[in-house]
């Protein structure tokens, strides 16, 4: 599993042969050349993107602010960034959190700043993407947060706060990968193009 983040969009085409190359993919990459037409990104009726051509390669695409973010694997996969930096200050934080989160979750956010805020809406979108729903399938259906802490497992869905990568906190981002695995140590690399 790898995730590229950028200053602005990339192909992602483009990304997935990398990421090919980067996980020694050398059977698929090799397939990808050889399709006879360009390959396409496509989307769900839910939003959710996919390659037709290759349908055993799983992505999630993010953005906000001047960041951009793609993971692939092999794996249902959902991500979630957000730029805390960005026209914040007018964002009513406790009406959106009344409106779109569990009391729990309201509760969490409570006299806390943006982050506090944000980490429970990226881990709450990356749950939705991953289940390949996206927000429309509902942000109220379930909680991220049980005891006044962070939930890692929802439904048996990993949820990964992406701080936890190295380095990555130096970006500025606040981000969620949900997987429907339990991610092992180094199995998620990433790079910053």
């Amino acid at each position: 599993m790898h995730l590229f983040v950028s200053r602005r969009p990339l192909p992602v085409e483009e990304l997935l042969r990398d990421y090919l190359r980067i996980t020694g993919s050398d059977e698929l990459l090799n397939a990808i050349q050889e399709l006879p037409d360009a390959f396409e990104m496509r989307r769900e009726l839910s939003g959710k993107p996919y390659f037709p051509q290759i349908p055993e390669i799983k992505f999630s695409i993010s953005h906000s602010g001047g960041f951009w973010a793609c993971v692939f694997q092999e794996k249902e996969i959902g991500l979630d960034i957000e730029d805390p930096t960005i026209r914040r200050e007018a964002i009513p934080i406790d009406r959106l959190a009344k409106r779109y989160f569990s009391p729990e979750e309201q509760e969490f956010c409570k006299d806390k700043d943006l982050k506090a805020f944000l980490k429970i809406w990226t881990r709450k979108e990356a749950y939705l993407k991953c289940m390949g729903i996206g927000i429309a399938g509902g942000l109220l259906g379930f909680s991220v947060v049980s005891d006044d802490a962070l939930k890692a497992i929802i439904n048996e869905r990993e949820l990964y706060d992406l701080a936890n990568l190295s380095g990555f906190s130096d970006t500025g981002l606040i981000g969620a990968i949900c997987i429907d695995h339990r991610l092992l140590e180094g199995e998620l690399t990433w790079s910053q193009r």
